[in-house]
């Protein structure tokens, strides 16, 4: 009798952990199953991959009609792009408004909001070249930025469709001819290229078209970005300050149900008078975050970007989306700055 018991225990105690081994190795093939059947969500929400995602370019591969004497050697803008980065220009302390450390900002980023004091918008221009790599950074970003987007570009309306998706409001950054005398880019050349090649700046607007011209410009432009609430010009310090122009231009957007934002890349430009003159809603740039591809640089210009917003109730902001500190820093600042008192808002409410 004693033999059976001690055997009925022994069996007992197999069978327990027998049972427990086969628990723990269905239970990590579950597990397994489960992460090969995750779906990639941007913004917290189930979308399908999008078909085009390639990194920025660092130098855009130019169509032959382009003389490469008008262009400066690799090596060379390298150099200068390595310059450039090594400076952070300083600021007077009594310009900027003193801001609590990061690390502060985002513990209490989850309390109580604080009473809104000033509201800012923030828009990043060149929108179009990528989606993924550290762009794909502001698409966690739950605060409504706007995102202008160059049309006719690889991943133009991928970028229309995700910003859409995210909350944020999307915007034509519209190709506009620039002075001689301007620092240009590789990009930047590409604005003066002969319009029925292949360029993605075939829908520029250049001084001296015709009032037929210009209403083909646009409407090509306008309709190849989906989800549009307004437009900004992207270059442009000679055709902003071509009071002709930006007359054609204005009267062709009339009736639209488009804004307009002067990104002020010129000192003459008439681009946001014109505008008011035809009723149109529109606004200036009041600073410029990322002219130096530095995160110290650009976090100085954030601070600027509130102490003008204190100052005057508003104020509106130009990064791009294609700079690595500029993402960077947004995905720092941004999300701690409801507390702070400062609302992020689109461009659609800081123009009248």
């Amino acid at each position: 009798m004693k033999k059976d018991t001690f055997g009925l225990i022994i069996a007992t105690v197999f069978a327990v952990c027998f049972s427990i081994v086969i628990f723990s190795v269905a239970l990590k093939y579950l597990q397994q199953k489960m992460e090969e059947k995750s779906i990639p969500a941007i913004c917290g929400k189930k979308i399908p991959p999008l078909e085009k995602d390639v990194p920025v370019p660092k130098v855009l591969k130019l169509p032959a009609f382009i003389p490469k004497k008008q262009i400066a050697p690799e090596k060379e803008v390298s150099k200068k792009i390595g310059e450039a980065q090594k400076l952070t220009l300083p600021i007077p302390s009594s310009h900027i408004q003193v801001i609590s450390p990061i690390s502060e900002q985002l513990a209490t980023a989850t309390a109580t909001v604080t009473k809104t004091i000033a509201k800012i918008a923030i828009i990043l221009d060149d929108g179009g070249y990528a989606t993924g790599g550290f762009v794909s950074k502001l698409w966690k970003i739950k605060e409504p930025l706007t995102i202008s987007i160059i049309p006719g570009i690889i991943c133009s309306k991928e970028v229309a469709e995700v910003s859409h998706r995210c909350g944020f409001e999307v915007m034509l950054h519209m190709p506009m001819e620039y002075c001689e005398n301007s620092k240009m880019t590789n990009e930047d050349i590409l604005c003066l290229a002969d319009r029925k090649n292949d360029s993605p700046y075939k829908w520029a607007l250049l001084s001296g078209m015709s009032e037929k011209e210009v209403q083909r410009q646009l409407e090509g432009a306008i309709n190849d970005i989906p989800y549009l609430k307004g437009i900004n010009n992207h270059m442009g310090s000679r055709a902003t300050a071509d009071a002709r122009l930006m007359s054609l231009c204005m009267d062709k957007l009339k009736g639209k149900g488009l804004y307009f934002v002067d990104s002020v890349t010129a000192p003459k430009t008439v681009a946001y008078k014109m505008a008011k003159e035809y009723g149109i809603n529109a606004a200036r740039r009041n600073i410029f975050l990322d002219n130096v591809n530095n995160i110290p640089y650009v976090r100085q210009q954030m601070y600027l970007l509130i102490a003008a917003a204190k100052k005057n109730g508003t104020a509106i902001g130009i990064g791009h989306i294609t700079k690595a500190s500029t993402v960077a820093v947004l995905s720092e600042m941004v999300p701690a700055l409801r507390a702070q008192g400062i609302e992020v808002v689109p461009a659609s409410e800081l123009v009248h």
